[in-house]
């Protein structure tokens, strides 16, 4: 990556090769189950550098590849890829704080960091109780997914506000990552510290 492309364009030009091929782009749908995406369903299938498919999909959104531009009746696969490279050649840091704020490298570096977490990480973060809703009756893996991303919602959503909201309420927030190793922002203090306060 280069200070001109803050997010992996692997991502994109993947997908922008996987549309091309024959048969492959679909509309009205992510993934048929049978080997077909639209643009976002393309772009959620590359895994490079991990969580920047998240990332993607939202500067797409912001660029004018949506859904539903994806689903205009006379849309073209060719249309979709030449989108893909264009999108991928004009995104700066500039587009990336403009979608996701002045944090946007800390919250780019927190996606890629939840989207690599192990499944011990996961597991001591359904452990501690983090989970989103009541997971009583989900599969052990689906819980601790979903405190996975209740704990990243929650920093995201700190990180956003950091230099807004007091110091207590961010601890608060970002804490379920924290206390299992995971560096929310670069400024923060280690979570022993951040407990002993």
């Amino acid at each position: 990556m280069t200070a001109t492309t803050p997010l992996d364009i692997n991502v994109i030009t993947q997908a922008a090769a996987l549309i091309s091929e024959p048969d492959v782009w679909i509309q009205g749908a992510n993934d048929d189950g049978h080997g077909h995406y639209c643009a976002h369903g393309a772009v959620l299938r590359q895994h490079c550098t991990p969580g920047d498919q998240h990332m993607w999909r939202q500067i797409m959104r912001r660029g004018g590849l949506t859904e539903e531009w994806n689903d205009a009746t006379d849309r073209t696969a060719e249309e979709v890829a030449e989108r893909f490279a264009l999108i991928a050649a004009e995104t700066t840091a500039a587009d990336m704080a403009d979608a996701f704020g002045p944090q946007w490298e800390a919250i780019r570096d927190l996606v890629r960091r939840v989207a690599a977490l192990t499944p011990a990480e996961l597991d001591k973060l359904d452990a501690a109780g983090y989970a989103a809703g009541d997971a009583a009756g989900d599969a052990a893996g689906a819980a601790a997914w979903d405190a996975a991303l209740a704990a990243a919602g929650a920093a995201a959503l700190a990180l956003v506000g950091r230099d807004l909201i007091g110091e207590q309420f961010y601890d608060t927030l970002t804490g379920p990552l924290r206390s299992i190793g995971i560096t929310v922002h670069p400024a923060d203090a280690p979570y022993a510290e951040m407990v002993s306060a």
